[in-house]
């Protein structure tokens, strides 16, 4: 039996921890970012999806995206125990854990998926554990590898459960758009659709190596390996997060030196 890797994401943590705040915000177009002419979305509920807002986008065309917009001013300490707690239930089912970041983490399940009649219920299990004890929604990816699995999470959320097997990856991996393979930014997407590569597929399958190349330098090998489902099962762990980054976007530019000093002293 090869290794089974569970990929664990919550689902629009930092608006789903809002709502235990604040339960008016349930099913609503909500975001989370600071107030001020030049913010940026750090998280936008499903309801907000909808309106096309993404993280990442100016607060100001998502309020012009969606009129109704409420915006939720981030409480990163909440987030951080929301974390702590998250992780400390998923090491009630393995202590095989790599947290990559506050809401996602990969888990071990090769031997305590053994104890369970199928992957499924073992995955249920974990997902109810979840939302019983933090309330909160996570997806799951279960495949044979970190790469796989991590894809996997991100096919069905929220509350999604998918297995990828690498006798899946022609049919459930290969079809989807390059621009939905984890990696691949939004500089290099237009370029790999310069040079005939829409989906995953056609990467996995891709001949010209100096073409890609150019495109994607020395990381091209191992592009065209997760393409075809190949990646590394070993999971590294280390000390639990301890904090978590925060960006302030400055309500003008700054030009030199002493601005930025005074900028950080405020």
């Amino acid at each position: 039996m090869g290794k089974v890797i569970f990929h664990v994401d919550l689902n629009s943590f930092f608006v789903s921890a809002e709502v235990l705040i604040n339960p008016s915000y349930a099913d609503k177009p909500v975001v989370v970012a600071h107030e001020g002419p030049r913010s940026v979305v750090s998280t936008a509920s499903y309801s907000a999806r909808k309106y096309g807002i993404h993280s990442g986008m100016a607060l100001s065309q998502a309020k012009s995206l969606c009129p109704d917009l409420i915006v939720a001013q981030p409480h990163y300490h909440l987030y951080e125990q929301y974390s702590h707690h998250f992780i400390e239930i998923l090491k009630r089912f393995t202590p095989l854990v790599e947290q990559v970041s506050i809401d996602e983490a990969f888990c071990d399940m090769t031997d305590v998926i053994k104890s369970y009649k199928k992957p499924l219920d073992l995955a249920i299990a974990l997902q109810d554990s979840v939302k019983q004890n933090c309330q909160l929604n996570c997806s799951i990816g279960i495949a044979p590898n970190k790469y796989l699995a991590k894809m996997a999470s991100d096919m069905k959320k929220p509350l999604g459960i998918t297995i990828l097997r690498l006798k899946d990856v022609p049919y459930k991996l290969w079809p989807l758009p390059i621009d939905d393979m984890q990696g691949i930014g939004k500089k290099s997407a237009p370029a790999l659709h310069n040079i005939g590569i829409h989906t995953i597929g056609d990467l996995a399958n891709y001949q010209d190596m100096d073409k890609l190349k150019s495109v994607l330098g020395n990381s091209a090998i191992d592009f065209i390996a997760h393409a075809n489902g190949k990646g590394s099962s070993e999971l590294h762990y280390r000390d639990p997060i301890q904090s978590i980054s925060q960006v302030n976007t400055l309500s003008k530019s700054l030009y030199n030196y002493n601005e930025v000093i005074t900028a950080f002293k405020d």
